[in-house]
């Protein structure tokens, strides 16, 4: 903030009522009587700095007084406007500068708002003051902005709504799920749940990717493996899903149990079917699934061995589409 005589009316506005004994005249005339009878004008002060913004400097000049209002701490603030047409849009100019000067407030090491008494010094060309000076005034729709703008804001607590009434949120229930339980000791206690909403709620990859990697980097779980296999049991249309954010995670400090629980999980869901498309895909010369799954097995860090126990192809098939993937 700056302090920058720019023009006349700006320059006597300040002389006078910068002077404290002027100042205090001032207020006692024009401040509400049951915001006066509160003021202790005797700890008036004037603060350095204004709040108008650079550009507007030829149109209004500003000062701010601090002194106990109640008790507290409290500010009076003085706008006078300079220019000839009146901004319709005042009120919501007047509350910007009030935000300004509680940041200030806050700024300082205060905890909590100041009580502001904003006051504008009019001097324009039209008389009486044409415009209004209700802030709900400056909304297209007034009638709404008063049920709406500075009202208590409405409050989404997950913490306090049972899991059966955020089960029926329809495509939002699996993220409230989530949310709500991420921070209990192991999150294999609500999985359950998240399985059962992403069968009945089917998702987009990149979704189902930002669940699981959510879930597994930022949810404890006692049993990694048990999890892994779970997942790869209960929902195994998101495989490539599971199989790429462990892949991810194992180089994030899940390794040794997310290994296990992806070779676990792969092997059975290998076996209850998996396994057998697998090898009738083969034979019918789906080579590009047996490609991409040989290749995100290796990926993982499963050497030929285990791919060719769980995929049942051969040593020579394995190498030959490894190398088609290079």
């Amino acid at each position: 903030m700056k302090n920058v005589v720019v023009n006349p009316h700006d320059g006597i506005f300040k002389t006078f009522l910068k002077d404290s004994s002027i100042a205090r005249d001032f207020l006692e005339v024009y401040l509400p009587e049951e915001i006066k009878a509160l003021c202790d004008f005797t700890t008036l002060q004037i603060t350095s700095g204004s709040f108008v913004e650079d550009d507007l400097r030829q149109h209004f000049s500003d000062i701010v007084y601090s002194l106990k209002i109640a008790d507290q701490s409290g500010y009076i603030y003085v706008l006078i406007e300079h220019q000839s047409t009146v901004p319709v849009l005042m009120p919501f100019r007047m509350l910007n500068y009030e935000l300004g000067i509680m940041k200030q407030h806050l700024d300082q090491g205060h905890k909590k708002l100041p009580i502001i008494v904003p006051l504008l010094f009019y001097q324009g060309p039209t008389s009486p003051y044409p415009a209004s000076l209700d802030l709900i005034d400056c909304f297209e729709d007034p009638e709404l902005a008063k049920k709406t703008f500075l009202k208590p804001f409405k409050l989404i607590d997950l913490t306090v709504i049972p899991d059966e009434e955020l089960r029926s949120h329809k495509s939002v229930a699996l993220l409230e799920i989530i949310q709500k339980h991420i921070r209990i000791k192991d999150i294999t206690q609500f999985i359950h749940d998240v399985v059962m909403l992403l069968k009945r709620e089917p998702s987009t990859v990149d979704k189902v990717a930002s669940i699981l990697h959510y879930l597994l980097s930022e949810g404890e779980c006692a049993n990694p493996k048990q999890l892994i296999q779970y997942l790869y049991e209960q929902v195994p249309q998101y495989e490539e899903e599971i199989m790429t954010v462990a892949q991810q995670l194992k180089q994030e400090g899940w390794q040794e149990g997310i290994q296990q629980g992806i070779q676990q999980g792969i092997q059975q869901g290998m076996q209850q079917g998996m396994q057998q498309g697998m090898q009738q895909g083969m034979q019918q010369g789906r080579q590009e699934e047996a490609r991409a799954m040989v290749q995100n097995l290796s990926a993982m860090g499963m050497d030929n061995a285990f791919i060719e126990k769980v995929t049942r192809l051969s040593v020579e098939e394995i190498t030959a589409l490894l190398k088609q993937a290079h």
